[in-house]
């Protein structure tokens, strides 16, 4: 099947283009996190406390951007219980992360970053996938 040249260069820009969205969403989402995960450290919550509690804030923040801004599309009962499936892998993913980190040495801030770069594209391929793909509602 022949696409016009310009059709076929448009979807490739629409992809890149809402890559380069999740990439900033995903940062403003995780700088959420790591200030809450800072401040709930410096009050003495054991850190990998704190890293579920930030995961968590990033997730609302995140899962809001996405719907409205990365895949622009709407929030539906059926893309919040899809949603929840990405949550409870991802959750998971990195809490391990996170936890194994921390155990080896690394401050919980750097144990953050380095977990969210190891589970962001996991993330990315969930969503893509499972919640804002072209299923029907």
């Amino acid at each position: 099947m022949n696409v016009p040249a310009g059709e076929n260069d448009r979807g490739k820009y629409i992809k890149y283009a809402r890559f380069g969205r999740y990439v900033v969403s995903g940062l403003m989402s995780k700088i959420v996190g790591l200030i809450v995960l800072e401040l709930l450290v410096r009050i003495q919550i054991f850190p990998v406390y704190a890293a579920m509690t930030s995961f968590i804030s990033s997730v609302i923040i995140v899962f809001l951007l996405n719907a409205r801004w990365v895949f622009k599309k709407s929030i539906t009962l059926g893309r919040i219980l899809r949603s929840g499936f990405v949550v409870i892998v991802t959750f998971l993913l990195f809490t391990s992360l996170f936890a194994f980190f921390h155990f080896i040495g690394i401050t919980h801030l750097h144990a953050s970053i380095l977990a969210s770069i190891l589970v962001y594209p996991v993330h990315y391929v969930l969503n893509h996938c499972f919640v804002y793909s072209r299923m029907k509602e």
